[in-house]
C-alpha cells in the first residue's frame, strides 16, 4: 500500500505541511530496542527501532575541562565533573521508517512511531534518538548517484526534544548531526544550552567541521528570561495574539510551547535543516445553557398577625453561562538553522486561530 494520508501530503511538501501542522516525534522510551537475552522468566520484546548504537557510549575527556569554560564557583553537582559521565554514541544503524498518525497527548498534532522493518505504507527516514547525558551522533552520507528512498532517505527527524539541544555541522551535503541532553540539570545548573554546546565542540576533537547551527531549549520550550514559566518569546506573543483575537466569549488559560527537530534534502543533495515551534493551547469557551438553578426570593407568607414577607431558596429554569475548555496544537514557527550557521535565522511567524 503506497503513502498515505498526512503522510503523503507530508512527503509532497514537507516545509509547508510542517508550518500547518505540528509533529511529536517518539520520545526516547518509545523507541524501543530488542533485548539481546529475555529477562529471567520473561519474553523477549519487539523491537520498533533499534539505531545500533553502543548505549554505554564512549567517554567525553573531561576532566579539568570544565573550568577553561565556565565559573567553578557556580558549580551545583560536582560529582558529574569527571571523565566517564558524559559520553558519545554514534548512529549505526540510522535509517528508519515511519508514518503520521493522530497524536492523543497532543490533539490536534500529528505523532509517528519508528521502525526498521521497510514498509510501503510507511516513510524512511535518517532518525537520531537520544539517550540521557550522551551526546548521540550520527553522519548522513551523501546522495549516491543511484539510490532508493530506503537507502538514501531525503527526510530527517530526531526524537522528541524537551530541553535537550541539537546541533548540525559538517558539509551540507554530509552533514553530522547530534543530540545532547540530560533528565537532570548539568553541572553548572540551568544554563543547559551553553553546557551542551561547549560539551559537543569537545567530543568533536580535531574534527574540522566548519559553522555549528544549533537549536536548543530557549528556543523551543524555556528561556531563561522567564524566570518562573514554562515559556518562550514566540509562545508569549502567541498567548497575546490569541487574547486579542479569540473574541469575547473566549479566553487562553494556557500556551505551553515545544518543539520538533526535522531536515530536508533537496534534489541536488543539500541538506538545511529546522526547527518546528509548536503550542499546545487551552481556552475556555463561554456558552449559554438553560438549566435549574437556586436562588433567594423574597415571598409573601401568612402568619396569626397578618402577612410577613420572607426570603426563601428556590429552584427555576434560566440562562447561565458556562466555562468549556479546549484543547488543541498549532505550529508557531518554521525556522532554518542550517546551514545559515550559529543560531537561529529569523522568519516569519505564522500564528494559527484555535
Amino acid at each position: 500500500m503506497p503513502l498515505t494520508g498526512a503522510t503523503r501530503n507530508f512527503l509532497i511538501n514537507p516545509i509547508g505541511f510542517m508550518q500547518t501542522n505540528s509533529v511529536v516525534p517518539p520520545h526516547e522510551r518509545e523507541i524501543k530496542v530488542t533485548y539481546e537475552a529475555p529477562p529471567e522468566g520473561g519474553v523477549g520484546r519487539t523491537a520498533n527501532y533499534d539505531p545500533g548504537f553502543d548505549v554505554r557510549g564512549t567517554d567525553i575527556p573531561t576532566d579539568g575541562m570544565f573550568g577553561q569554560f565556565f565559573d567553578d564557583s557556580k558549580v551545583v553537582d560536582r560529582d558529574k565533573m569527571v571523565t566517564g559521565t558524559y559520553k558519545t554514541a554514534e548512529v549505526t544503524a540510522p535509517v528508519g521508517h515511519m508514518k503520521f498518525k493522530d497524536s492523543i497527548q497532543y490533539p490536534g498534532a500529528h505523532e509517528f512511531d519508528v521502525k526498521n522493518e521497510a514498509a510501503d505504507d510507511a516513510l524512511p527516514i535518517w532518525f537520531l534518538p537520544w539517550k540521557s547525558d550522551k551526546i548521540v551522533r550520527m553522519r548522513i552520507p551523501p546522495k549516491p548517484r543511484r539510490y532508493t528512498a530506503a537507502q538514501s532517505p531525503m527526510i530527517f527527524f530526531t526524537a522528541a526534544i524537551n530541553g535537550c539541544s541539537v546541533f548540525a555541522t559538517g558539509g551540507v551535503m554530509n552533514p553530522i548531526l547530534a543530540h545532547a541532553g540530560t533528565e537532570d540539570t548539568t553541572p553548572y545548573g540551568d544554563d543547559a544550552k551553553s553546557f551542551w554546546r561547549t560539551l559537543f565542540e569537545v567530543s568533536l576533537g580535531d574534527t574540522d567541521t566548519g559553522p555549528i547551527g544549533e537549536v536548543n531549549r530557549s528556543q523551543y520550550v524555556k528561556d531563561t528570561q522567564f524566570k518562573n514559566d514554562r515559556t518562550t518569546v514566540n509562545a508569549l506573543a502567541y498567548k497575546r495574539w490569541l487574547h486579542d483575537n479569540l473574541g469575547p466569549r473566549r479566553k487562553v488559560q494556557q500556551v505551553r510551547p515545544f518543539g520538533c527537530v526535522f531536515g530536508v534534502r533537496n534534489h541536488a543533495g543539500v541538506w538545511s535543516f529546522y526547527l518546528q515551534e509548536n503550542a499546545t493551547v487551552t481556552t475556555a469557551r463561554c456558552v449559554r445553557e438553560r438549566r435549574d438553578i437556586t436562588v433567594q426570593r423574597e415571598v409573601e407568607k401568612r402568619t396569626l398577625f397578618g402577612k410577613k414577607r420572607e426570603l426563601r431558596e428556590v429552584t427555576e429554569e434560566a440562562d447561565v453561562w458556562l466555562e468549556v475548555e479546549s484543547t488543541t496544537t498549532k505550529p508557531m514557527r518554521v525556522s532554518k538553522f542550517y546551514p545559515n550557521g550559529p543560531g537561529r535565522v529569523a522568519t516569519p511567524t505564522t500564528f494559527h486561530m484555535v
